[in-house]
C-alpha cells in the first residue's frame, strides 16, 4: 500500500512539472507582450529620427514638383526670408544674409545702380539707393533652381520679381535673375556671391 503511494506522489510531481500554473503562463504572455511593445517603440522611434530631419545631410525632402537635399531646403527657406526682407524695405534684415567679405554684382538694365560691390557697408548702400526709390515695395520668386557643390555650398538660381510705388520714381518694376552662392560659415549660412542681372527695370520718373 505504501508503494502505491509513493508511486501517485511521484507521477503527481511529475505532471505539475510538466503543467504550468496558470499564474507562470500569464507570467510569460506580459513579458512577450513587453517584449513587443519594446520592440515596437524602437521601430517607431527610428521613424520619427528619420522623418523629422535628423541627420539633415542624408535626407531628401520633397514637395510636388523638387526634390531637395536638406542643405537646399535650407537655403530655400533662407532665401523665402530674404525676400520678405526686402519686400519689407528691411535693410538690417537684408545685410544679415551677407558676410563681410561678400560681393555683390549688379549688371543688365540697373538705372544706373551697376557695378561690383564688396562688403557689408557697401552693399548696404546700394541697397538703400535702391528701397528708397520706393514707398512700397513687393518682391517674389520663382522658377527656383539648386545645387548642392559641398556639405557647406550651395548655388541657388532664381528670378526676382520687383514691383513698387515711390514719390521719386513713380510706379517702377524690376525683373532680375538671381544667381548666388550660399555658404554655411560657423553660425549661419550667407550669401558668399551675389549676381544680380536685370533684364529689365523701368521707372515712372526717374531715368538715367
Amino acid at each position: 500500500m505504501a508503494t502505491f503511494t509513493r508511486i501517485g506522489i511521484v507521477a503527481q510531481a511529475r505532471e505539475s512539472h510538466k503543467k504550468p500554473s496558470p499564474a507562470s503562463s500569464r507570467l510569460g504572455t506580459r513579458a512577450l507582450l513587453a517584449i513587443l511593445l519594446l520592440a515596437l517603440l524602437i521601430v517607431s522611434s527610428a521613424l520619427v529620427y528619420f522623418q523629422t530631419g535628423m541627420g539633415v545631410k542624408r535626407e531628401i525632402i520633397s514637395d510636388s514638383t523638387h526634390s531637395f537635399s536638406g542643405d537646399s531646403q535650407v537655403v530655400r527657406v533662407l532665401i523665402g526670408r530674404f525676400d520678405d526682407n526686402l519686400g519689407n524695405r528691411n535693410i538690417g534684415g537684408v545685410l544679415a544674409f551677407y558676410s563681410p567679405d561678400s560681393t555683390i554684382i549688379w549688371t543688365g538694365t540697373t538705372e544706373g545702380l551697376g557695378g561690383n560691390y564688396r562688403g557689408q557697408e557697401k552693399i548696404g548702400n546700394l541697397f538703400n539707393t535702391f528701397i528708397s526709390l520706393a514707398d512700397s515695395l513687393n518682391a517674389s520668386v520663382s522658377n527656383f533652381t539648386t545645387t548642392v557643390v559641398s556639405p557647406s555650398t550651395v548655388n541657388a538660381t532664381y528670378v526676382l520679381t520687383i514691383t513698387g510705388v515711390g514719390t521719386s520714381a513713380g510706379n517702377f518694376g524690376a525683373t532680375v535673375v538671381v544667381k548666388q552662392q550660399w555658404v554655411q560659415g560657423s553660425q549661419a549660412w550667407v550669401i558668399q556671391k551675389d549676381t544680380w542681372n536685370f533684364t529689365d527695370f523701368s521707372t515712372q520718373y526717374l531715368h538715367y
